[in-house]
């Protein structure tokens, strides 16, 4: 009988032990994923911000572009 009280014993003590790292790993998984979803977030904000940046960029290169074609139709046709 002391021995099966030893043992419950020991069990009881192992099953604490688990349960206390079980939560623990959980509140870090909750917490990792918590920053996952606000670094995702942050990173399609930049991607927004990026891709506005490129198009207007693009737009102003090509109008540079027609600008340059446009003087040398100019310079061509008034020779």
């Amino acid at each position: 009988m002391a021995a099966e009280s030893f043992v419950f014993e020991i069990a009881w003590n192992i099953l604490g032990k688990l349960v206390i790292l079980a939560f623990d790993a959980i509140g870090l998984i909750w917490g990792l994923k918590s920053k996952l979803i606000r670094i995702e977030s942050t990173v399609s904000d930049i991607k927004a911000v990026l891709l506005d940046a490129v198009e207007d960029w693009l737009e102003k290169l090509q109008n540079v572009f027609y600008n340059i074609d446009k003087v040398l139709d100019d310079f061509i046709t008034e020779e």
